[in-house]
């Protein structure tokens, strides 16, 4: 296949060539657009992927030396730094009163994972936004919401089944009085957002929760390998 000389003289990104709206509307953003002359190894794109790369850009489209006109879009100046955050996981609140079953399935359905409490600063993070979200969360008792833990596979043994994880008492939130309480009606872990501490429910109690998700752009290509 043959190309004119002038073909990367020009190159339109989230359009069409017509200056008309129909073809300039693209939802979401897009940034870091290049072109090169070869095909990227596995290990090349993995690292331009995640950010972590330390290639120059394209040999053919270089975005940082790219001249650009805009039609029907706004520019954005943002470091690199806050565009690569887009790609890493973060604790998304469903302000929605759900059993620690349906809430783990909500998850699971945006392939993602409910987020579990692994520390105090994030406790402390997670019960802010929470209470934010005032009545929306608020259960049958008090402000909280699920923790990701549970101590169904083995009573007494508060765990995160999947990884093995187990939480003990002052590891670093104190676990509410009686808790875990004996008995095989109450193995779901809540977090008291007020006492910030542990309490365990029964598993078709209804809380609010949180969901580790990654929302990427609808388009992330950054290169593609032969």
């Amino acid at each position: 296949m043959q190309f004119p000389d002038n073909f990367l003289d020009y190159v339109f990104v989230g359009r069409c060539i017509k200056d008309e709206p129909s073809c300039s509307a693209p939802e979401g953003e897009f940034a870091d657009v290049n072109m090169w002359s070869r095909s990227l190894t596995e290990e090349e794109l993995g690292e331009w992927t995640g950010c972590r790369s330390d290639l120059e850009g394209g040999d053919l489209i270089d975005w940082r030396k790219a001249r650009f006109e805009t039609w029907n879009m706004t520019e954005l100046e943002r470091p690199m730094e806050e565009i690569c955050n887009i790609f890493r996981p973060s604790s998304v609140l469903f302000p929605e009163l759900k059993t620690f079953y349906d809430h783990v399935d909500t998850c699971y359905q945006m392939s993602s994972a409910p987020t579990v409490v692994r520390s105090q600063g994030q406790l402390e993070e997670l019960g802010r936004a929470v209470g934010e979200a005032g009545e929306a969360c608020q259960g049958s008792w008090l402000l909280s919401y699920w923790s990701g833990w549970w101590d169904e596979p083995e009573e007494g043994v508060v765990s995160v089944p999947v990884t093995g994880e187990v939480l003990r008492q002052g590891d670093f939130a104190p676990f509410k009085m009686g808790t875990p309480r004996g008995g095989e009606s109450s193995n779901c872990m809540s977090v008291r957002v007020r006492k910030q501490s542990f309490m365990d429910e029964e598993c078709t109690g209804k809380l609010c929760g949180f969901c580790d998700i990654a929302v990427p752009p609808k388009l992330n290509l950054r290169g593609k390998k032969k």
